[in-house]
This record gives C-alpha cells, structure tokens and sequence, in this order.
C-alpha cells in the first residue's frame, strides 16, 4: 500500500463506486421531491378548508330554504285554519239563529194550540148546551107498535093529545118520526118535537093521569 491512500479501507471496485454515486443521486431526489411536495401540501389544505367552507354554506343555503318552506307551509296551514275556524264559527251563528227562530215558532206553536184548545173546550161546551137545548123540546112516546103506511105526527094528534083534557090545548108540533129501526118486540119510538117547551111539560106533568088507562104508552124525555 502506498502511504498517500486512505488507512483501513481497501480501494474500491468500479462497481461499488457507481453503487455509491446512484445512493447519492436518490438521496438527492427524495430531498428535491420533499421540498417539492412542502408547497403542494399548504395548497391541498388550503383547497380542503375552502371545500368545507363551500359545503357548508351549501348545507345552511339548503337548511335555511328547508326552513323558510316550512314556514311557508305552516303558514298556508295557519290560513286555511283560520278560514276553516271561520267558516264553522259562521256555521254555528247561522245555526244558533235558526235554533232561535224556532224557539220563538215553537213558543208561537205552542201559544196557538193553547189557544185553539180553550176554544174547542168553549165550542165543545156550547155544542153540548146548544144539543141540550135541542133536544129541550123532544118529546119521546114509547110503546106503538108500527104500522104500514102510519103518519106518526097524525097519529099524535089524533090518538095521543086528546087523552090531555079531551083535546090538543093548542099543541104545535114542529116534528114528528120513528126514532131508528127499534129491535123485535120492541118498535122504535116516536120523537115529537114541540114548538114550545111548556107544551112538552105540560104532557109530562099530566102523562099520569091521562095515559093511566093506556098500559102499551108512555112519554119520555
């Protein structure tokens, strides 16, 4: 070995020396590429915070729409309540002054048929007093038997007003006929209707004595 190399390492093969220079080269690289990727890196985070920035204000952009269609919607809802709280609230007025009205007809009915059942009970009773005064004058003979062709008012004024004191007095009969049909063994009896009552009490007062002989005869109020 000549003293001017280096001590301890044996001089190297060609090979060697070429391995060492391409180990340099790349060291070289990965340190140029790693100053390179420094600025590429502050760009990425730079275009990441602008993206989330961007997706953000996209997502209160759509939130605040979301929003404002809600309220849109609650809105129209608010409305059409309203109306339709108005329109039963109208409903309910429009029902509670027919339910007035009716009241008030009702009373109306009801005063009227109270009217018209005091009037039925004041005809009703004049009815009854005007058939009373009717049949005040009717005079009923019982016991004759019926006859063909028979003439009932001749008949009582020929066979029964004589028997009072031998004669009419002046009887006016303003009617005289066969009350119904009778039933057998039992005719009808003859209904006389006098002018005047006092003749009808006269005939009753004295049927007694003037039809005591006449057993198949008799008057009836």
């Amino acid at each position: 070995m000549s003293g001017g190399g280096r001590r301890g390492r044996p001089p190297l093969s060609q090979n060697q020396g070429l391995t060492r220079s391409a180990t340099r080269n790349t060291l070289r690289r990965s340190q140029d590429g790693v100053a390179d990727l420094a600025p590429t890196g502050a760009k990425g985070d730079a275009d990441t915070s602008s993206n989330w920035k961007s997706a953000i204000e996209s997502f209160q952009d759509v939130f605040q729409r979301a929003i404002n269609d809600l309220q849109k919607s609650l809105q129209k809802l608010e409305d059409e309540l309203g109306k339709s709280i108005e329109f039963h609230a109208k409903r309910i007025d429009d029902l509670f002054d027919k339910m007035a009205a009716k009241e008030t007809q009702h009373e109306d009915l009801c005063a009227r048929i109270s009217a018209l059942e005091s009037l039925v009970t004041t005809k009703d009773s004049e009815i009854n007093k005007l058939e009373r005064m009717s049949r005040r004058n009717n005079l009923r003979i019982v016991g004759v038997a019926v006859t063909t062709g028979e003439d009932c008012e001749e008949f009582v004024k020929t066979k029964v007003l004589p028997l009072f004191n031998g004669g009419d007095n002046g009887f006016v009969i303003e009617r005289c006929h066969r009350d119904g049909r009778g039933t057998p063994g039992r005719p009808p009896h003859i209904l006389v209707r006098f002018l005047s009552y006092k003749d009808k009490l006269f005939l009753l007062k004295n049927r007694r004595t003037a039809l005591q002989e006449q057993t198949a005869i008799c008057l009836s109020s």
